[in-house]
């Protein structure tokens, strides 16, 4: 219903019962993620936060009701990630993130990789580690492939990642 600007970015929430979408409010881009009742009409904002830039992260089947946002309220560079109720918008600290460009989750909303810009202009896909926090390297890429390698999502048995990948050829 917004009559001001189109909205671009839309997911359908796996409970069958919401649409969410990504606004901002005159090409300001500080984004909002809103949920609407479709039955209703009803929308909230999830992230009804002043000069915050909020995103969609994940969302998954297995958990139909929640939703994985972004929010760069602690610090404008880097986005937190937080569980957040569709219905309710109650949140909760997930990630706090200490210098990633971005995560993928598995299908439990379980952060798995980290992904890391380095110092060359090149990435570094880092995975969990053992302990609560830490991530490992786990794949380098280079400058000249940093733009179209990276990883895709995983498997159902959550061992297995899909990956674009460019490195060594001029495809990925």
């Amino acid at each position: 219903a917004d009559k001001m600007r189109p909205v671009r970015i839309y997911f359908w929430a796996f409970d069958n019962e919401h649409i969410l979408y990504q606004q901002d409010t005159g090409g300001d881009e500080n984004w909002h993620v809103y949920s609407v009742e479709v039955a209703s009409g009803k929308a909230i904002d999830l992230t009804p936060f002043e000069k915050v830039a909020a995103r969609v992260e994940s969302l998954s089947h297995l958990r139909p009701k929640a939703v994985l946002i972004g929010l760069n309220d602690r610090n404008p560079q880097f986005h937190d990630v937080y569980t957040v109720d569709i219905a309710s918008g109650k949140r909760e600290l997930l990630l706090q993130n200490e210098g990633f460009a971005g995560f993928s989750f598995d299908d439990n909303l379980v952060p798995r990789l980290a992904l890391q810009m380095s110092a060359d202009g090149g990435l570094v896909i880092k995975k969990a580690g053992s302990k609560k926090g830490a991530w490992d390297d786990f794949l380098t890429v280079g400058q000249d492939d940093s733009l179209t390698t990276q990883p895709i999502d995983f498997d159902r048995s959550g061992r297995n990642l899909y990956l674009w990948d460019s490195r060594g050829r001029n495809t990925a």
